[in-house]
Order: structure tokens, then C-alpha cells, then sequence
């Protein structure tokens, strides 16, 4: 099978969605969300040839996304945008929980939203999440742990223990 077709069937609609989810959440704007996708796109599609493990390829995929944003970041000094849960978590813990955890997220570093948002609402493992953010595994629990603590510690005074046992 040639790399162009490989390259496709594993770029499923899933890890496209995947993609452009992280990078709306990286960029300010659409359009930059759109550039910094298609230069990652076509950056991955030049070097597929050096991806050595297929079953990486949503976290590589992630990390030359991110990778285009620093790129763009340092010419710009652009920051990114707040995170916005999706609205399914309304749906499943009501109105509230959703407000709290958005003016909550504002609260945390921006290193600490990435991890919770690439671990918690894209699904992706520890493996990929630590390939995109370009750190160890071990590293990446140990942030992801800082993070839910720091997010547990600001979420105390909206909810009672038990409820932020049951989210967290």
C-alpha cells in the first residue's frame, strides 16, 4: 500500500475532528485555527515516511499541530483561547457544573487546560497526550495530577466532595 493511501485511511474523520478541535482550542481565531491546521496537515502528509509507529498517528498528528502553533505563536505573540466545553456536559450534569468548570479552566494555567482538555474531553492516552505536549509519560501524569488537583481545589466551593469525587 502506498504512503498517500496509508496516510489517508488513517487520517479517519475522528482524528481530522480530533485536530481541528486542538486547534480551535490553541488559536484565537477561526482562520488561524484553519492555517495552523492545514500547514500541520501538509507538514504530516511530507513527512508521514517518518512516523515509525502508525498507532501514533493521532498524537503525532497533535504534536505537529501544536508544533505549527508555537511557529505562529512566537511571530504573532498570540495567546490561546479559553477553552469551551462541550455543551454535552450540560446535558449530563446540568447548568451549572458547565459554568463552574469553564470559569474554573480560565483559572488554571494554560499548561494545565492543555492536559485536561487533551486527556479528558479529546480521549486521548497518556502516550499520545505526553507526545503532543512533548514530554515524557511519566511527566504528563505527573501534570495531569497537578492539574486535577488544581482544578478539584477551585471547584471545592461549588460542589460538595462527593459530587467532585464522582466528576474527577
Amino acid at each position: 500500500m502506498a504512503a498517500r493511501e496509508r496516510f489517508e485511511l488513517l487520517l479517519t474523520p475522528s482524528v481530522y475532528q480530533t485536530a481541528w478541535r486542538y486547534a480551535c482550542y490553541l488559536t484565537a481565531r477561526r482562520e488561524d485555527a484553519e492555517d495552523v491546521l492545514q500547514e500541520a496537515l501538509t507538514h504530516a502528509y511530507l513527512r508521514f515516511h517518518q512516523l515509525r509507529n502508525l498507532e501514533n498517528f493521532r498524537g503525532w498528528l497533535l504534536s505537529i499541530i501544536r508544533t505549527k502553533f508555537i511557529a505562529s505563536y512566537r511571530k504573532a505573540r498570540r495567546t490561546p483561547a479559553p477553552v469551551d466545553l462541550p455543551n454535552t456536559l450540560a446535558d449530563d450534569h446540568g447548568e451549572p457544573l458547565l459554568e463552574a468548570l469553564q470559569q474554573v479552566l480560565k483559572r488554571l494555567s494554560a499548561s494545565q487546560q492543555e492536559v485536561l482538555v487533551l486527556y479528558y474531553l479529546e480521549g486521548l492516552n497518556i502516550t499520545e497526550a505526553a507526545l503532543v505536549v512533548g514530554c515524557k509519560p511519566n511527566a504528563l501524569k505527573q501534570r495531569l495530577w497537578r492539574a486535577r488537583g488544581a482544578l478539584e481545589r477551585l471547584l471545592e466551593p461549588h460542589f460538595a466532595q462527593s459530587d467532585m469525587v464522582a466528576l474527577l
